[in-house]
């Protein structure tokens, strides 16, 4: 982000840019899959979840509890952010990857 970017504003004018009936239809399918347990327990690559604190879509909880069926999954949680921590706090998500790509050298 840059002068005068807003992470609210910016995530409020995506939705307003959908058609009616699209975020419905992409949360619905977000909330009904289910397999999404058996699928981390088929990772087989280093993985890093990166969890905002703050974040209510997908709160850490389940994220940490996602992450413990991934064998060797890192976990790291951006304190005072939410569901898009790449834009609330861009600098900690940073040095959350370089730590974790440096930890794979």
């Amino acid at each position: 982000p840059g002068p005068g970017f807003w992470v609210l504003g910016e995530n409020l004018r995506l939705m307003q840019r959908q058609k009616p009936g699209v975020m419905h239809v992409d949360f619905k399918a977000c909330n009904d899959y289910a397999a999404g347990a058996e699928r981390a327990a088929q990772v087989a690559c280093p993985a890093l979840f990166v969890l905002g604190r703050r974040d209510v879509m997908t709160p850490a909880r389940s994220g940490r509890e996602l992450a413990k069926l991934v064998k060797g999954a890192r976990v790291v949680e951006i304190g005072g952010s939410g569901h898009n921590s790449m834009a609330e706090k861009p600098d900690d998500v940073l040095d959350a990857l370089a730590a974790f790509l440096g930890e794979q050298a």
